[in-house]
């Protein structure tokens, strides 16, 4: 049986072991995982095999900067489809409301609220929860008004400090680092990657989010490390497969519960 232990600064990355037991470590837990092969459906083997056939994209960064890159990530989250938040993000760049110069709740609040024209719907489509996304873009704006982050923080460090803005979790802070900086460092937890994460026997089913953020961080880490795939590259082959099948993904992979709270 192999040992891994998962820490930071991480390892080097290693061989990846098909079809052998491992026991990776985290700060406070340990899990014994078999690695099977890349044709077992759902298995830590195959998502490495799938990320490593899927085209590498130069940059996952969207936004003109830390603003930006805040208001599309905020934009997004559970119950909100990828296209919603990047046609919302869309607008509220092109009317001028993303500058942070002037912070109107309202007009944030008035173009949420209005449908949008998404590719392959036939009639507009509402946003979800407009007034609660306009009140947490205006609070982070108002934060960074205030507040800028350490200079040349490690990408670990610039994640932790984005929690303290209002309405900003973990996961929403890990994805703004990671669309900025590509890092190996943090990664994004939502439920498609905790239930590919508890199928393929790297997560600990017992762990909920947001509580166990750091349990899962750390070893989705070393499940993209032992597969030597970058770990963005590992979480958005298996968010979009997953976000992408629906409701379909729950019946190959089992119902997480769900905790996309941030």
């Amino acid at each position: 049986m192999t040992t891994i232990a998962a820490q930071r600064p991480a390892p080097e990355r290693t061989h990846e072991p098909v079809g052998q037991d491992v026991v990776i470590y985290g700060s406070d837990w340990s899990r014994a995982v078999h690695w099977h092969d890349a044709t077992r459906l759902g298995t830590a083997a195959f998502w490495i095999d799938q990320a490593r056939r899927r085209p590498r994209p130069e940059t996952y960064q969207v936004g003109d900067g830390l603003r930006e890159e805040i208001a599309l990530c905020l934009l997004g989250g559970y119950g909100i489809t990828e296209k919603m938040a990047y046609h919302a993000y869309a607008r509220l760049r092109d009317e001028q409301l993303l500058t942070g110069e002037v912070v109107d709740i309202g007009a944030l609040r008035e173009a949420l609220t209005r449908p949008l024209e998404l590719p392959g719907h036939a009639h507009p489509v509402r946003y979800r929860f407009p007034s609660l996304k306009a009140q947490r873009l205006a609070g982070a704006f108002e934060f960074l008004r205030e507040n800028t982050p350490p200079p040349e923080a490690e990408p670990v460090h610039l994640r932790d400090w984005l929690t303290s803005l209002p309405g900003i979790g973990p996961k929403t802070a890990s994805w703004v680092v990671r669309n900025l900086t590509r890092t190996d460092d943090v990664a994004v937890i939502d439920v498609h990657i905790r239930r590919a994460g508890v199928a393929a026997g790297i997560f600990d089913p017992a762990w909920k989010l947001p509580r166990d953020y750091r349990r899962f961080e750390e070893a989705f880490v070393m499940w993209a490390r032992l597969g030597g795939i970058p770990t963005a590259d590992l979480d958005a082959c298996i968010w979009s497969t997953l976000a992408t099948m629906g409701r379909s993904a729950r019946l190959l992979f089992g119902v997480a519960t769900l905790g996309d709270l941030d």
